[in-house]
């Protein structure tokens, strides 16, 4: 019981992975599109980030009082490349924050 107790927790949670996953992909797509930005991907893994834990990406630390996926997109604008963390909230998918964490 205990078993399909947490592969059934681990398969929503997988679910709602997926979900945000293709949320990611349309926030960033749409912000960099406004922004005329090529080559336009989002990653497919997640950092799951639980409430009180801390995360680095390119030196850029990122800590939340509740649990967060951080998405990871990048993209090229005129001769330069940047690197955007998208952070979700994981029960809703909604778009907390968008940081660019590297840009050359």
């Amino acid at each position: 019981m205990k078993s399909a107790v947490l592969f059934l927790s681990s398969l929503l949670f997988s679910t709602n992975v997926l979900a945000c996953y293709t949320q990611a992909v349309s926030i960033y797509t749409e912000t960099m599109n406004e922004r005329r930005h090529d080559n336009i991907h989002v990653y497919k893994e997640a950092v799951q980030l639980k409430s009180g834990q801390s995360y680095d990406s390119y030196g850029v630390i990122f800590e939340y009082e509740q649990d967060v996926l951080i998405y990871e997109g990048s993209s090229e604008f005129m001769s330069g490349f940047g690197v955007e963390a998208i952070v979700l909230e994981p029960n809703t998918c909604r778009l907390i924050e968008m940081v660019q964490v590297y840009a050359e």
